[in-house]
């Protein structure tokens, strides 16, 4: 599903990662672990596409790549439910579809009462449960999470650690 062949990556001509390679082929859960600053965000932005390394090659399998960023992006104009909706229908999934899940996955997250909050208005946790669920909305072959339990509840930590048992066995993590 990906592979990462020798990246290294320089940010402002500071080498940010050396000779790095990885691969994930199979369903599974991986965690990336390092101190502060050496350079975990980077390399699963360069996992998701969004970030190119430097050298090496990275080959993505698939296009289907959810990502969960550290920080929710700031600034949106929308409502929470607005914005969930929106991103869903970037997929081949059916209005309906998107629906019974968005449901399944407010109710998981315990967020209905913000569904009309404009997310600028909405505490961090919200937002990171904004963002997971968005991630799993588009029904990814590869989910990258970075810092995924910041901001949550204890309940919606482990609510989402067995979220993500289950989805080990049938997708990359």
């Amino acid at each position: 599903m990906i592979e990462v062949l020798n990246i290294s990556k320089k940010i402002d001509r500071k080498l940010v990662l050396e000779t790095l390679s990885f691969t994930c082929t199979s369903p599974s859960a991986t965690a990336v672990c390092g101190t502060n600053g050496s350079g975990k965000s980077t390399f699963l932005k360069m996992l998701a596409g969004i970030y190119e390394p430097t050298k090496g090659k990275v080959t993505r399998g698939t296009k289907k790549i959810g990502y969960v960023p550290e920080h929710f992006p700031e600034n949106l104009r929308f409502r929470l439910k607005e914005y969930l909706l929106l991103t869903a229908s970037f997929q081949d999934i059916s209005k309906k579809e998107i629906e019974a899940e968005l449901s399944e996955y407010t109710s998981l997250f315990g967020i209905e009462p913000f569904l009309h909050t404009p997310l600028k208005q909405c505490s961090k946790g919200t937002k990171q449960k904004a963002g997971l669920i968005q991630a799993l909305l588009m029904k990814p072959e590869i989910l990258l999470l970075d810092e995924p339990l910041t901001g949550l509840d204890t309940a919606s930590q482990y609510k989402l650690i067995q979220l993500l048992e289950k989805l080990k066995k049938e997708i990359c993590i």
